[in-house]
C-alpha cells in the first residue's frame, strides 16, 4: 500500500514496490471510508507513507510494517531486493471510481500490460529524449500514469507541479523550465484556454506537441487551440 501525500512520493513508491517484484496500491488517506478499502490495509504486507500520512495510517496499520517513504528513496530500508518480474504478474492495482458508482474500485495491472501501454505510447507520439514535459495531469490518475512511465524510460525529463492544478504557476513553469512538451486532462487545457489564452500562445515556439485526455474538448475550445498552437 502506498499513502503519500505528494506526486513525487506516489511515482517513487509505485518505482520502488515494482523494483521489488511486489504489487503496488496507491490509497489516499481520504479512502479509508469506501467500502472494502480498510481491509486492504490490513491484508497488505507493508504500507509505504510520507511524513504527512504516517501518523494517520499508524493509527490503522495493526500489525503491517509501515515504512516512510524517504528511507527507500535513499537507499536505508532493509528490504531485500526480489527475483526479476514474471511479465504477467499484476504489477499494480489503480483505484478507480469508474463510471458507475462512487465506491472505489481496484484495476489489476499486470507487468505485461504496462511495457504495452508505455510502448503504444510511444509510437503515437513524436517523443525524443531532449523532451521537457509538463504534466498538468496527477501521476497517480491512469493518463498521468502512462505518461510519466513512457517519458522517464524514454530519457526524458518530466516536470510537474505539487498540489492541485493552477494555470498562471503551469504557464510560469513551462516558461522557466522551457519545456517542449505539455500534457493533461481536458479540463486542464479548458481552463488555460478559457482564461490563459493569450499566456498559452506565447509558448507556440518552444512547444512541440500536446497530448490531451479525458472529457471530450469543447468544439470552440479546440478551434482556438488550434488556432494559438497552430
Amino acid at each position: 500500500m502506498i499513502c503519500v501525500s505528494s506526486k513525487l512520493g506516489f511515482m517513487i513508491g509505485v518505482a520502488a514496490t515494482t523494483a521489488l517484484n511486489a504489487i503496488a496500491c496507491p490509497l489516499p488517506l481520504n479512502d479509508l471510508d469506501q467500502q472494502g478499502i480498510a481491509e486492504l490495509w490490513t491484508a497488505s504486507d507493508l504500507i509505504l507513507v510520507d511524513t504527512a500520512s504516517r501518523d494517520g495510517v499508524s493509527t490503522i496499520a495493526g500489525s503491517v510494517n509501515v515504512v516512510e517513504i524517504d528511507a527507500v528513496f535513499s537507499g536505508e530500508s532493509d528490504i531485500a531486493l526480489w527475483p526479476e518480474a514474471n511479465p504477467d504478474s499484476c504489477m499494480l492495482l489503480l483505484p478507480s471510481s469508474g463510471t458507475t458508482s462512487t465506491h472505489r474500485k481496484l484495476i489489476a495491472l499486470r507487468l505485461a500490460g504496462l511495457t504495452h501501454v508505455v510502448t503504444c505510447i510511444r509510437s503515437m507520439v513524436a517523443a525524443a529524449e531532449g523532451d521537457r514535459e509538463y504534466l498538468m495531469s496527477s501521476p497517480a490518475h491512469a493518463f498521468g500514469l502512462g505518461r510519466w512511465l513512457a517519458t522517464l524510460t524514454r530519457g526524458g525529463t518530466l516536470i510537474l507541479d505539487e498540489g492541485p492544478f493552477n494555470p498562471m504557476r503551469a504557464l510560469l513553469t513551462i516558461q522557466k523550465q522551457e519545456c517542449s512538451v505539455l500534457t493533461g486532462a481536458a479540463s486542464n487545457f479548458a481552463m488555460l484556454l478559457a482564461n490563459f489564452s493569450d499566456y498559452l500562445a506565447e509558448r507556440r515556439d518552444s512547444l512541440r506537441w500536446i497530448e490531451m485526455s479525458s472529457v471530450p474538448l469543447a468544439r470552440e475550445l479546440k478551434l482556438k487551440l488550434m488556432q494559438i498552437l497552430p
